[in-house]
């Protein structure tokens, strides 16, 4: 052609090359029929193109419909063969389980047919005293004292179970100001009972209500048990007072420590003076007497809080917060450092005497063996494994320990490493501490377990599964 292109826009280019590409392959004229032609070719393209979609379509839905026509038989004889094999698994089932021995096992020894089954017996094990609380209150584990069981309440009240009583008698109603009391502490034949605001009320042998020895505190600091010391009470608070009541006297109440912020363990007798540990890492002693106490340890600058102090062979032992563990000697002025602050600050329960040594649990589940008079004190018989444990346990010649992951061991005398009779509990229900009772150990889960170890077993029983 003539047309020079260089000379053109770049759109009319590519419009006038589009136009003489159609025109070569077609083979039509140029000019206005040429341009009819490409149009009514243009045309029938499109149109050829909807019917070859219309038809692809067609050939779809008909490749469907056979298959539904052709498989609807198919999955029928499979859907009909899959329910009569499993109506056959659950027949066997069924016979295989009612040949067991359900009414009788490890329960009773009656031959009767209609005697209750297992599953209707451990329900009935347990029988209900006292209703769930309509407000949800908690109680506290009940206390033996006076051949009766004393409960106390998050709400005030204290209860009071008869033996063979079908309910429990009210000695103290639900508190006005809502002040919850502690676990009842048993202390020179009367029962004390301490109010998480500072209140202090004392229940003496037969009687019904208890005498209020000591009113809500007015800033509600809450006090630790009281302990009998020198004809006088001597109770620590959890603001780090410490208060000494005197019955006799024309004032009862004395303070002998002002409040600094930490709170105090319970006092513990040991060597003819009380010694309180406090949760800044503080360590006290009151001897008789005096007006205030003597600090033989400072508030630690780590902040390591430290439990209350256990008297072994002739010696206080204390553990921290963080892993230390400190030894005290009668008419020394400081601890003696057994162990240091763990360094990754995991902390442990209080020691308990076993065997001729001081065996002590961790929070990262750790168990050690302190032997007072060794070279080498600590020693390390379980390692840690990221679930705390509850302080040991002596019973029936071994120390038996709860974790918060459901696990039980048992630690015989002179063994360096425990045996696990239950392992980590898939639902991390958590247990309390053990605790013997007619020659067994119970074990109550938070969730609702009930769980008993007879002597030498290898394995608990089951007495109540957990509360649905």
């Amino acid at each position: 052609m003539a047309d020079d292109y260089g000379k053109k826009h770049w759109r009319r280019r590519g419009q006038l090359l589009r136009e003489e590409g159609l025109t070569a392959e077609w083979n039509v004229p140029e000019g206005r029929l040429g341009q009819i032609v490409r149009q009514l070719r243009r045309r029938g393209a499109i149109s050829a193109n909807r019917a070859r979609i219309f038809l692809w379509l067609l050939i779809i839905v008909i490749f469907v419909g056979l298959l539904y026509y052709l498989g609807q038989p198919l999955w029928q004889v499979f859907s009909d063969g899959r329910r009569a094999a499993l109506r056959e698994q659950v027949t066997a089932l069924t016979t295989q389980f009612s040949t067991l021995d359900d009414r009788r096992a490890t329960l009773h020894s009656s031959d009767d047919p209609t005697a209750p089954g297992l599953s209707q017996i451990t329900r009935d094990i347990f029988v209900r005293l006292r209703d769930r609380d309509r407000d949800r209150e908690g109680l506290n584990p009940p206390v033996p004292f006076d051949d009766a069981l004393y409960v106390t309440g998050s709400d005030g009240t204290i209860l009071r179970l008869d033996p063979g009583a079908a309910e429990p008698v009210t000695l103290r109603p639900r508190d006005p100001d809502g002040e919850g009391l502690n676990l009842p502490v048993p202390v020179d034949g009367a029962l004390y009972f301490m109010g998480r605001r500072g209140a202090l009320l004392r229940l003496d042998p037969g009687a019904t209500e208890p005498v209020t020895l000591r009113p809500r505190d007015p800033d509600g600091e809450g006090i630790r048990p009281p302990v009998s010391f020198d004809g006088a009470l001597y109770v620590p608070g959890l603001g780090g007072r410490i208060l000494r009541h005197d019955p006799g006297a024309t004032e009862p109440w004395t303070q002998l420590r002002d409040p600094d912020g930490q709170g105090l363990t319970p006092p513990v007798p040991f060597d003819g003076a009380l010694y309180v540990t406090g949760s800044g890492g503080t360590i006290l002693r009151l001897d008789p007497g005096v007006t205030e106490p003597v600090t033989l340890r400072p508030r630690d600058p780590d902040g390591e809080g430290l439990n209350p102090p256990v008297p072994v062979d002739g010696a206080l032992y204390v553990a921290g917060w963080e892993g230390t563990i400190l030894r005290l000697d009668p008419g020394s002025t400081e601890p003696v450092t057994l162990r240091p602050r763990d360094p990754e600050g995991e902390g442990l329960n209080p020691p308990v005497p076993f065997d001729g040594a001081l065996y002590v649990t961790g929070w990262d589940g750790t168990l050690l063996r302190l032997d007072p008079g060794a070279t080498e004190p600590v020693t390390q018989l379980r390692d840690p494994d990221g679930e705390g444990l509850n302080p040991p346990v002596p019973f029936d010649g071994a120390l038996y320990v709860t974790g918060f992951d459901g696990t039980i061991l048992r630690l015989d005398a002179g063994a360096t490493e425990p045996v696990t009779l239950r392992p980590r509990d898939p639902d991390f229900e958590e247990l309390y501490p053990p605790v013997p009772f007619d020659g067994a150990l119970y074990v109550a889960g938070w969730f609702g377990t009930i769980l008993r170890l007879d002597p030498g077993a290898t394995e608990p029983v089951t007495l109540r599964p957990r509360d649905p």
